[in-house]
């Protein structure tokens, strides 16, 4: 097994993105084996780390904190925007949610049956969406931690999960590279997205609420508006697409493959209309 390592990097605004030049601002050990996924707030980032630990450190001072000791493996985190809350999901079909920086544990729950390999929060972290291997995605209400919504769309496995920043509406990328965008309030799909030809690896609401980002495994990366219910661009990465994550603010998706990981700044959608 090889020692794992979380960077971090700035990305400099305007102009080409290119990881090489960036500066690297910190390190952070993930133990060992395989990062299966990080979430940032403005100040912290999470790793699901592949010793079954799940680790939060802090992008301004040493600050760090190590979680789910002794649990089995975990696939998926998610961060509200302030960092106060984490979500993590664990084999066993549970998932778990902390506050933070106490670490302690808020809420546990088996959440569905069948693998959850991803969450979402709301700004607030008083939401929480998970997407599971058996075909649906649940909302809940933290911290009591009731189940307000289910959605469901067949047998496909629901791989990507995203909630937009209220809480109004949630993005799911289910079975070979469909996505659906439900209104949370009255759970009626608002958009059908057609066109990825892999499983969706990410989803991510913009500041313009029309849009959509999205990457999957086929390699690449695709914005959407929402009210058209088509895609407005696209960029291809590489075909070994392995994950990507969205910063919204500035308009940027990291994208890691095989080839490496790459910053690729996004258009706004004005500018393609």
């Amino acid at each position: 097994m090889r020692a794992s390592r979380v960077a971090g990097f700035e990305v400099p605004a305007g102009g080409q993105q290119n990881t090489s030049s960036s500066d690297l601002i910190g390190t952070a050990g993930a133990g060992e084996g395989r990062v299966w996924s990080l979430a940032a707030s403005a100040d912290r980032v999470a790793a699901a780390c592949g010793d079954r630990t799940v680790r939060v450190y802090s992008l301004r001072d040493d600050w760090a904190l190590q979680l789910n000791d002794g649990k089995r493996r975990c696939w998926a985190v998610a961060l509200n925007r302030d960092g106060a809350r984490l979500a993590a999901s664990s084999a066993g079909n549970i998932v778990r949610v902390w506050e933070l920086p106490s670490g302690e544990k808020l809420w546990e729950r088996c959440a569905h049956d069948g693998r959850i390999r991803s969450v979402a929060s709301d700004d607030s972290g008083g939401l929480l969406l998970t997407g599971g291997g058996d075909g649906q995605a649940r909302l809940w209400q933290l911290p009591a931690g009731d189940k307000t919504g289910e959605f469901t769309h067949g047998p496909s496995w629901v791989r990507s999960v995203a909630l937009d920043g209220s809480g109004a509406r949630i993005a799911l990328g289910c079975g070979p590279g469909v996505i659906y965008v439900h209104d949370v309030g009255s759970g009626q799909v608002a958009a059908e997205l057609h066109g990825h030809n892999g499983r969706v690896l990410m989803l991510g609401f913009c500041p313009d609420p029309d849009v959509l980002v999205s990457a999957a495994a086929d390699g690449t990366i695709r914005l959407w508006s929402l009210s058209g219910q088509k895609q407005v661009a696209e960029v291809r990465v590489d075909a070994s697409l392995q994950a990507a994550g969205l910063d919204a603010a500035r308009r940027t998706v990291l994208a890691a493959s095989a080839a490496g990981t790459v910053a690729v700044r996004i258009p706004m959608v004005s500018e393609e209309r």
